[in-house]
């Protein structure tokens, strides 16, 4: 099999039902050092359903991103959308990434360790090393406006000294947006309260009203570089144990405000401790922004009726 075969057949059911078509899924552990760890995504085979009904799934299964894997192309590019329990998005990190080690490990019997995923975004190649950790290369991240740190600190319901003002707060692009702001501590990044009433307003303004807020101060574990939370305006899924996009327009950020002078070699971003899910994501700076993480399989089985 190289391609994704017969996602659907029937389930006889209980005695006397009618015949239920299933559906294979898979449940991933993303930037996961162990399982249950890291940020869950649930990954459906096929991609033949409608709009709705992607949406109806998104929402049974309840995690921050759910994808959806289609045939692949003559190319060996494998068509793939991504769903929050509230809309498509056209780029997501750590479905991304997920979904292509399903493909490599699930869906494709033969192949290099190259997956190219065709997203609504564009073309999104994921490369595996021997370690087993993959490594997309995203979109190119676009810096955006910068935001006085008042207002920042407005959001996150902190005092205005917790900002850390020699870097600034900017939005930044990468297919979706989001607001980066710097904090001077770690105790800070865990003080944070996402004010969702200004999220609201600044949704309403056109503003970005999703957040990453980070510190290189201190950090959980040593040996990581920075320490980061991940909040959502969408109040469905208030905060994100690891955020692959986010982390692709810090890297951007990061090369741009000089914000770990003379690091050389990858970047360690801790997140999810304060969800009792911690991550582990790693960035490469030069001479190409990439995102990698590992990828753990958590679960598998059947949807009924779709």
């Amino acid at each position: 099999m190289t391609g994704v075969d017969s996602p659907t057949k029937a389930h006889q059911g209980m005695p006397g039902e009618p015949a239920l078509s299933t559906r294979a899924f898979y449940i991933v552990d993303v930037f996961a050092q162990a399982r249950f760890c890291g940020n869950p995504l649930a990954v459906i085979v096929g991609d033949d359903l409608t709009d709705d009904a992607m949406a109806a799934i998104t929402r049974e299964m309840n995690y921050s991103e759910t994808t959806f894997v289609g045939q692949p192309d003559g190319q060996g590019r494998w068509p793939v959308r991504i769903f929050t329990p509230g809309r498509e998005i056209p780029f997501a990190g750590h479905p991304t990434i997920g979904t292509a080690w399903l493909i490599k490990e699930h869906l494709r019997t033969s192949g290099d360790n190259t997956v190219i995923l065709r997203l609504k975004v564009g073309d999104v190649p994921v490369v595996f090393g021997d370690d087993g950790v993959g490594w997309m290369t995203p979109p190119v991240p676009v810096l955006g406006q910068m935001e006085p740190a008042q207002a920042a600190a407005d959001l996150l319901g902190l005092p205005v000294d917790a900002i850390d003002t020699e870097f600034p707060v900017q939005t930044v692009d990468v297919g979706i947006r989001f607001t980066l702001i710097p904090l001077r501590s770690l105790d800070a990044v865990r003080q944070a309260s996402y004010q969702r009433h200004l999220g609201a307003v600044r949704a309403q303004k056109g503003q970005c009203p999703d957040v990453l807020l980070f510190t290189k101060e201190s950090t959980i574990d040593a040996a990581h570089h920075i320490h980061a939370r991940m909040f959502d305006a969408d109040p469905r899924v208030p905060e994100d144990p690891a955020t692959g996009s986010a982390n692709t327009c810090l890297a951007a950020w990061i090369n741009a405000h000089n914000y770990l002078p003379g690091h050389c070699g990858e970047v360690l971003v801790e997140q999810g401790h304060f969800m009792q899910r911690p991550s582990l994501l790693r960035l490469r700076l030069t001479p190409t922004i990439t995102v990698g993480g590992r990828v753990v399989m958590a679960a598998q089985g059947n949807l009924f009726g779709v």
